[in-house]
């Protein structure tokens, strides 16, 4: 091997061992505001860096208002809320990215995550829902939705719910997907986008308004949409 081959491997290996790896994040609230730029505000006083591989925990009962203000798209793997999140977290600001094998947004804790930002599902993303509604768990989606990554919202408790709250995400075209036994309302006009089709497993509830439709539904492959609130166009239920 020749000297400017070995020096060029090198290099570049030192350059492989200095890049650290996104590390998970944890929130404490400790810096006087909700902003994620405020390194007083994470454990550790390091502020998150965006990365496919970045592990967001939102847990305890401080500044649980939280604004998103280190990127104009954050992109992340993880997006969890931890079990002391009494309260509940709210996240505004700039929008998130999910990116990333096993991207996951978590709630463990009986309290309601929302997520007012939009959001990017670039990738296949689970909704993990840890307590029951009956607890007050939900996961709230209220900003804008794009992306052509599937949602696949799981529960380990019945009649947990996630809520797609925000309108018009015409684009977004992933596939919807609800477990046995989870919930997902649809509170805006054009909430499912250009979803290619909704697939609810056993006991699980696909609620539009006041209309639920039950096991074994899928909607068309031309467009799903929520058209106006109570009725589901370009499909049918089947």
């Amino acid at each position: 091997m020749s000297r400017p081959t070995r020096f060029l491997l090198v290099a570049a290996g030192l350059l492989a061992v200095a890049r650290p790896a996104a590390a998970q994040s944890t929130w404490d609230g400790e810096g006087g505001n909700g902003n994620w730029s405020t390194a007083a505000n994470w454990v550790g006083n390091t502020v998150p860096v965006s990365a496919a591989s970045a592990a967001i925990v939102l847990d305890g009962t401080a500044q649980t208002t939280t604004t998103q203000d280190l990127a104009a798209l954050f992109q992340l793997n993880r997006l969890t809320m931890g079990p002391s999140a009494a309260n509940g977290f709210v996240v505004n600001g700039n929008a998130l990215q999910f990116a990333g094998a096993g991207a996951v947004i978590q709630n463990q804790a009986a309290a309601q995550l929302r997520i007012n930002a939009a959001v990017d599902f670039s990738v296949a993303t689970t909704i993990d829902i840890q307590q029951n509604n009956a607890a007050g768990a939900e996961v709230v989606l209220a900003g804008r939705l794009t992306g052509t990554g599937s949602i696949t919202v799981n529960t380990a408790a019945p009649g947990s719910v996630a809520v797609i709250a925000s309108s018009n995400n015409t684009g977004f075209t992933g596939g919807l997907t609800i477990g046995a036994s989870a919930i997902v309302q649809l509170a805006g006009v054009n909430a499912l986008g250009r979803t290619s089709a909704v697939n609810v497993g056993t006991l699980g509830l696909l609620q539009t308004g006041t209309t639920s439709t039950g096991a074994g539904a899928a909607f068309g492959d031309t467009g799903t949409r929520l058209c106006p609130v109570n009725r589901v166009s370009a499909g049918t239920a089947g």
